[in-house]
C-alpha cells in the first residue's frame, strides 16, 4: 500500500492541475466576454457607432450603414444575459431604445447578439450585424 500512495498522489495532483488550468482558461475567457459586452454596451449606449463597428468580427466587417448619424441611443438594457452556446460561442439579447433625430420619435428594438471567441486574438467578436435602426 505504501508503494502505491506516491503514485496515487501524483495522479491526483496531475488531474487537479489539469482541471485548474482548464478552469483558469475558461475564467479568463469568461472575463474577456464580460469586459467585451460591457464595452459594447457603453459605446452603443452613447451612440459611438465608429467604436461599435470595432466590435464586429474583422473577417466579416462591412462598412457602417448610412444614417447612423441620425440615431441617438437613449437606453441599452440587457434582457437576456450572456449564455454560452458552446466553448467559443455566446449569445445575449439587449433592448435598445433610440430616437431618430429627424423624427423625434422613440423606438425600441431587440438586439439578439451572437459573440464568437477568437483564440488567436484572444478576443470576442460580434458575429451578428449591427441592429437596424429604422
Amino acid at each position: 500500500m505504501r508503494t502505491c500512495l506516491p503514485t496515487i498522489l501524483s495522479m491526483l495532483l496531475a488531474v487537479s492541475a489539469g482541471l485548474s488550468c482548464r478552469s483558469l482558461k475558461e475564467h479568463s475567457q469568461a472575463a474577456a466576454l464580460e469586459s467585451t459586452l460591457e464595452g459594447y454596451r457603453a459605446v452603443m449606449r452613447w451612440s459611438y457607432f465608429d467604436s461599435v463597428h470595432g466590435f464586429l468580427d474583422p473577417k466579416a466587417r462591412a462598412p457602417l450603414p448610412h444614417g447612423l448619424d441620425n440615431v441617438r441611443v437613449t437606453a441599452y438594457d440587457v434582457v437576456r444575459p450572456p449564455v454560452m452556446l458552446d466553448a467559443t460561442t455566446a449569445s445575449q439579447t439587449a433592448r435598445i431604445q433610440y430616437v431618430l433625430e429627424d423624427r423625434q420619435r422613440v423606438r425600441i428594438l431587440l438586439d439578439r447578439q451572437r459573440w464568437v471567441y477568437d483564440p488567436q486574438a484572444k478576443a470576442w467578436w460580434l458575429d451578428t450585424p449591427l441592429p437596424s435602426f429604422e
